[in-house]
């Protein structure tokens, strides 16, 4: 779905959207009128619209997107490695405070 149609769909001015979501407003129009946004300002767009305006709606290549998409799952397992590494730091915790 183009950003336009999507703001359209859900009622909104693109001031309005800018102003929600920390976006310039002229950047935006340029993007409805077929400029390329940067891929961090497309991610926003995309998580903003719920995925409903993809990143290939945007104008963005298909290498592109495909960095996104690796440089997103990178980023996630980062995630989930720091919780696994909080989580025993915090089981260490306990069982030195039981004296074990």
């Amino acid at each position: 779905m183009k950003l336009n149609d999507w703001l359209t769909a859900n009622y909104l001015t693109v001031n309005r959207f800018a102003k929600n979501h920390n976006l310039c407003k002229e950047s935006l129009y340029s993007y409805i009128k077929g400029g390329v946004p940067r891929s961090n300002v497309a991610l926003k767009i995309v998580k903003a619209t719920g995925g409903r305006v993809t990143l290939k709606e945007l104008g963005l290549s298909e290498k592109l997107i495909a960095k996104i998409k690796i440089k997103q799952q990178k980023l996630k397992l980062k995630m989930e490695r720091d919780k696994i590494r909080r989580e025993e730091a915090k089981r260490l915790k306990e069982l030195t405070a039981a004296g074990l």
